[in-house]
């Protein structure tokens, strides 16, 4: 795709010249930013210092922690992004007309098998067309990839792929110091050691040598993943990551987005005019450090000396995942799809048919003899089916359909 002016499949022209002309938007990509600010909730809409100022009177640069060290600024450091799979060629346009053209990449990833790719890494991962393609792509732009980019281009490439109907799956977001002996990684680790950590529970801290030479140093707080709450900070020494500086003298905090809190972000961060005070906020809003009182309420604990320091007055801004309710429907195609095969073969291992093992998890109690036999998804369904029977609600007829060999659960298990 070498076209300066690449077309959607609405026929509508994204401006290939962003990095360029940052501030411009086609129609079609403002009515975009419009319902995207519309459903920001009110709290959320407009981050800003609690001063009222921007980033650049934010000074971030208390004493006792970071020894004077200078606040670099804010950058957007990866971005992650999932979107139609037809909008490969309006993606490839874009990237071409800014960083030159892609080549084709002989492997895919995340699960995807073809690839066009540039040069740092960068990224656009698609299927085949074919019976069995898969119906979106993903688009990696890393740190390596961005770094010569500046951060209002950043923005706009931000607000050309939501206009496109992308979503943003990871999200990085980092604040620099740069100076002699910052001890903000040793205060954070000291911190966690005594308990001051709010906001999130799990913590490691990382150092790794060569010989006695120091390799890196920080820490992670939070956990990545399905299990995790979609944000991850970061602590650690850029300078020694680079390569480019003593310990000490670059160190960067770090928030890592993903999923519904990277949509959330993505969306304020391009809602906003002053797009580094919202990434500031929310790199700090991520985490809370508060004395240690013994109380349990959160709000009646003092906010720990040297964080308020390093806060300088921001209030923080924090994304959270939403969490959607689960419904019996979804529960039916759980069942359908991952619990029936295999309890039959738990069936068996106990010696039991699938439907006496059925009649059983209908019960108040499995006979000692067998319960040991039952496996998470054994039991998980028998909760299921009491929780329904206990609220005085009725199963759905097509559960009667999803049993192996015609099994009807209410003969089998009697009306809820």
């Amino acid at each position: 795709m070498g076209s300066t002016q690449p077309v959607g499949k609405d026929g509508v022209e994204f401006e290939a010249k962003w990095a360029l002309e940052p501030a411009a938007l086609s129609p079609a990509q403002a009515a975009a930013m419009v319902e995207l600010a519309a459903e920001l909730p009110a709290d959320r809409a407009s981050p800003t210092p609690a001063d009222g100022s921007v980033i650049g009177s934010w000074d971030g640069a208390p004493r006792s922690v970071l020894r004077g060290a200078k606040c670099e600024g804010v950058v957007i450091d990866w971005m992650r992004w999932s979107g139609p799979r037809e909008r490969v060629g309006d993606v490839e346009g874009v990237l071409d007309a800014r960083f030159g053209p892609a080549m084709q990449g002989k492997t895919g990833r995340f699960r995807l098998q073809a690839s066009k790719r540039w040069a740092g890494g960068a990224g656009v991962f698609y299927d085949y067309v074919g019976k069995y393609a898969a119906a979106h792509c993903v688009v990696d732009l890393p740190g390596s990839f961005l770094a010569p980019v500046p951060g209002a281009d950043r923005v706009q490439l931000m607000r050309v792929l939501l206009a496109m109907g992308f979503k943003p799956t990871r999200l990085d977001l980092g604040i620099d110091w740069r100076g002699v002996g910052i001890e903000l990684i040793g205060a954070m680790r000291t911190a966690c050691e005594g308990g001051e950590l709010c906001g999130a529970r799990r913590w490691q801290p990382y150092r790794e040598f060569s010989g006695r030479r120091v390799l890196g140093d920080g820490l992670g707080i939070g956990k990545r993943g399905k299990d995790g709450s979609g944000r991850y900070v970061r602590g650690y020494d850029k300078g020694l990551e680079t390569g480019e500086e003593p310990e000490g003298r670059w160190v960067r905090l770090e928030l890592e987005l993903s999923d519904d809190c990277a949509a959330q972000a993505a969306a304020i961060i391009c809602g906003v005019g002053q797009w580094e005070a919202a990434a500031v906020e929310l790199v700090l809003g991520a985490v809370d450090f508060r004395e240690v009182t013994g109380d349990k309420h959160l709000a009646k604990r003092p906010r720990a000396g040297w964080w308020a320091a390093v806060l300088g007055g921001m209030t923080g801004a924090r994304v959270v995942a939403s969490r959607s309710a689960s419904k019996l429907g979804s529960c039916v195609q759980w069942l359908k799809v991952g619990v029936f095969a295999p309890l039959r073969a738990h069936a068996e291992s106990v010696g039991m048919s699938l439907v006496e093992l059925v009649r059983f998890l209908g019960v108040d109690q499995v006979p000692a003899s067998r319960s040991a036999g039952l496996s998470a998804v054994g039991h998980q369904l028998r909760e299921l089916v009491k929780e329904c029977r206990d609220a005085g609600r009725a199963l759905p007829a097509t559960v009667a359909e999803l049993m192996p060999g015609g099994l009807r659960l209410a003969v089998d298990l009697g009306p809820c």
